[in-house]
């Protein structure tokens, strides 16, 4: 009979301790380089009704964008800014955690990234370039995701026992002279230790200035779409769908009516490039 209840005993004090279990943050070594910082931009976040929220963007005290959902998370967690057009907002929501960046002053956003449920940090490498940390419980896992306007990757360990080392590209140079990142875990008592080593793909000046200067509407898109931009495309244009891994998956004839279809693709973030030989704009889309 006492070994019976010292049996229940510890199994009651593995579950305990199986549930207390605790994943924190200890932080970047590195700390942030840049100029960023809020740059006159603030944010409200509020409820809607019982079940929604939502938040508003304000530059100088004026209302610059507003964006609710009727039923679920939709709250900003932290907004950064380089200067001021060009900012990103840490978006809290149902699902977990999502990096929106804005080129235009905050009129609008564009999705860079996300995660999982429980943030632990994020660190803005470049304009091109961040990494969202953030935890998931079931299974207990950290993830990484590379936040990019080209090509983003999403870099999972489900052991957080051992220390890490990531071999990554980031595109564009960093806003200081770096060639990793490197951020702490802590596992119960143990302290984690990952490092991302840096493969530098460099960007040209008419890539750093065109970038994302094309917009896709709507986007989200569910079959069709339209492209305005400030280019005037004609044939020689060619309209490119890359997958998440940089995978050309689809070439796109341009049409006089700019009603363009990808309804055949399966839901996911792609992107979008039209280019002809000296001129290259590109967009993330979400199809749904």
């Amino acid at each position: 009979m006492k070994k019976m209840i010292c049996s229940y005993f510890l199994l009651a004090f593995l579950l305990i301790h199986n549930c207390n279990a605790q994943i924190s943050f200890i932080g970047f070594d590195q700390d942030q380089c840049g100029l960023i910082n809020e740059h006159g931009y603030t944010f409200e976040n509020f409820s809607l009704g019982s079940h929604g929220s939502g938040y508003i963007i304000y530059r100088d005290g004026n209302k610059v964008y507003e964006k609710s959902i009727e039923f679920g998370v939709c709250s900003v967690f932290n907004l950064k800014f380089i200067n001021q057009t060009t900012g990103f907002i840490i978006q809290r929501h149902t699902n977990g955690f999502a990096i929106y960046k804005t080129i235009d002053s905050g009129l609008t956003w564009n999705y860079f990234g996300g995660g999982a449920p429980t943030f632990l940090g994020f660190y803005l490498v470049n304009q091109n370039t961040g990494y969202l940390i953030t935890y998931w419980d079931n299974p207990k896992s950290i993830y990484i995701d590379r936040s990019s306007d080209i090509n983003p990757s999403f870099m999972t360990d489900r052991n957080i026992i051992n220390d890490v080392l990531i071999e990554d590209t980031i595109f564009g140079d960093p806003f200081c002279e770096m060639n990793y990142l490197s951020f702490k875990i802590k596992n119960d008592n143990d302290t984690v230790n990952y490092k991302i080593n840096f493969n530098k793909e460099v960007l040209n000046v008419y890539d750093n200035l065109t970038l994302n200067k094309i917009k896709i509407f709507p986007n989200p898109i569910c079959d069709f779409f339209q492209i305005e931009t400030d280019m005037i495309i004609t044939k020689d244009f060619n309209i490119k769908v890359y997958n998440n891994l940089g995978s050309i998956i689809k070439l796109i004839k341009y049409t006089a009516t700019n009603r363009l279809y990808i309804g055949d693709l399966v839901p996911g973030i792609y992107f979008i490039e039209i280019s002809n030989t000296d001129k290259r704009q590109i967009c993330k889309i979400i199809k749904k």
